[in-house]
């Protein structure tokens, strides 16, 4: 699955870009070479100037069929944790598998989500993992 930051570029002369992309060294090199939307190079170099993390939310499978639904700026990051037994609730019981993961532009959407699918059934999370 995908994972895409949002970035902003900014020239010398201040003009500004904002777009998404699965990888932030590629999309900059296209740019500057002029292989975005038109085929002109660009006539000075763009520098990202923010880059804004996404927030992804997740949802993990152990052994046993037990599910973990959480949210994290660093998915990598935050399952090698789970697996690793650092977390609480997650502790001795992995290892944890990634099944579904989604990402949303703030981390206040993606807890909401988070909170909403805490709520549902395990027949409506596994519904919504086969879906993907």
């Amino acid at each position: 699955m995908l994972s895409y930051s949002v970035y902003i570029l900014q020239n010398p002369e201040g003009k500004l870009y904002i777009g998404q992309t699965e990888n932030l060294e590629d999309r900059l090199k296209r740019n500057n070479e002029g292989r975005s939307r038109s085929n002109n190079p660009a006539p000075v170099p763009w520098d990202f100037i923010i880059l804004m993390p996404d927030f992804t939310l997740y949802i993990l499978r152990n052994l046993k069929g037990k599910f973990y639904i959480g949210q994290t700026s660093n998915l990598e990051e935050r399952l090698t944790r789970h697996n690793t037994n650092r977390p609480k609730y997650t502790r001795n019981k992995g290892p944890w598998t990634l099944v579904y993961q989604k990402s949303y532009p703030t981390r206040a959407e993606a807890m909401k989500r988070e909170k909403q699918l805490k709520k549902w059934r395990r027949e409506l999370l596994l519904k919504l993992i086969d879906q993907r």
